[in-house]
């Protein structure tokens, strides 16, 4: 090739470079509340401890946003059950803060809307809303049922006016219409829990059982209580099995593999009521009920949410860490991604931090196929998002 012909393509590259620049400078940052200053995320100043790690690969992120929620940051949405079901998405109740479209005064900014996402064709569909309203459960999906666990209700102008729940719910998606039936009961009602399916097994380790009278969150209050459903033996209902070892946690990444439960991170409180972040990774076997400690995350973070890709990698992003090497910034929105290797017991980086503004706390995160999808989420000074947010491996 001649001198022309090579100036020109460097020329094209050149200016499809700067296209995509340009289409990524048009993302719309998350507004903030008014007054509010957000701080620069995690991505502005990266702990040495990210930078210094492996690279995974790259991850580009396409910002889209829900129909069927009110914009932020005064509405939006956060802490939904949310799991694939045969290559759909299926999302049930959340905490929204601009209220659904009921009369219900008393409870109605717990959701209890039920949708599906099909990727194909880009559209939501509404389903049966589901028998109550939770937030900050959580949903797996095995065979053709969907299951919502535990979650808190908001009850305003009642005594008290947060509580948890251990109440489960099943949908049947075999059904047209899926229908809601009720499920075995948790033995302890938690919010912000790890879960996960295991082979024939569905898991839940760890939350909070929130109390009003601790102010919600508390040393008493946060559990390390693991229970176990055996999906073939469903007589036998919610057994409760060994305890996260260590201190209770809850706002843990989870992700499961055939044989295991990862919780990772997570925060707890200590004995002055301090909010205390933590860097752990515990791998639980619902078959031999054993508990073993894995490599530590790089940083301690709260709040994030993975899935896992390939059957081997777990895929985290979102959360807010909690930084001890530089105490002047006590809690910095991550926006960062992140790998944790199952196989190698390796953590990672995945280059592209997530669109300008969406460093969120409490999303709901899962992966079909190349894909990850995070669903709302909360910001900084209690700001919320209906943003639908899809990353490209």
């Amino acid at each position: 090739m001649n001198r022309c012909g090579i100036f020109l393509l460097v020329l094209l590259a050149t200016q499809l470079s700067v296209k995509i620049l340009a289409a990524e400078e048009k993302v719309e940052p998350a507004p903030p509340k008014k007054g509010v200053q957000p701080a620069p995320p995690l991505s502005a100043d990266p702990p040495d401890a990210y930078s210094q790690l492996p690279t995974f690969g790259t991850i580009k992120w396409e910002t889209t946003k829900l129909p069927w929620v009110e914009e932020g940051p005064y509405a939006g949405i956060s802490g939904v059950a949310m799991d694939v079901h045969n290559g759909k998405i299926v999302v049930a109740g959340g905490f929204i803060p601009g209220g659904d479209e009921t009369d219900d005064r008393t409870s109605r900014k717990t959701s209890r809307w039920c949708w599906v996402y099909d990727p194909a064709t880009d559209k939501w569909s509404q389903l049966a809303d589901a028998p109550d309203r939770r937030e900050y459960g959580r949903g797996l999906c095995a065979g053709d049922n969907f299951y919502v666990f535990g979650g808190g209700k908001q009850y305003q102008k009642q005594d008290p006016p947060y509580r948890p729940h251990g109440e489960c719910f099943a949908l049947d998606l075999l059904q047209q219409p899926p229908v809601w039936r009720p499920h075995s009961q948790l033995n302890v009602p938690r919010t912000h829990m790890a879960v996960g399916r295991v082979g024939n097994y569905l898991v839940v380790a760890g939350g909070n059982e929130y109390v009003w009278a601790e102010k919600g969150y508390s040393q008493n209050t946060i559990r390390n209580t693991t229970e176990v459903f055996d999906l073939s033996q469903p007589k036998l209902g919610w057994r409760t099995r060994s305890p996260i070892p260590a201190v209770g946690r809850g706002w843990s990444a989870a992700a499961a593999s055939q044989d295991h439960l990862y919780v990772l991170g997570g925060v707890t409180w200590n004995e002055s009521g301090k909010t205390v972040g933590l860097r752990e990774t515990w791998r639980y076997s619902p078959q031999q009920d054993v508990w073993e400690k894995r490599t530590p995350p790089p940083v301690a973070i709260s709040g994030w949410a993975g899935a896992l890709y390939q059957q081997r990698y777990a895929v985290i992003v979102g959360g807010v860490m909690r930084d001890k090497e530089k105490p002047e910034r006590k809690s910095v929105w991550s926006d960062l991604a992140w790998v944790y290797d199952v196989q190698d017991d390796q953590w990672q980086q995945l280059k592209g931090a997530l669109p300008p503004g969406a460093v969120f706390n409490d999303s709901a995160v899962v992966i079909i196929g190349d894909t990850l999808y995070v669903l709302g989420g909360e910001g900084p000074k209690g700001s919320h998002y209906n943003y639908f947010l899809k990353g490209r491996l």
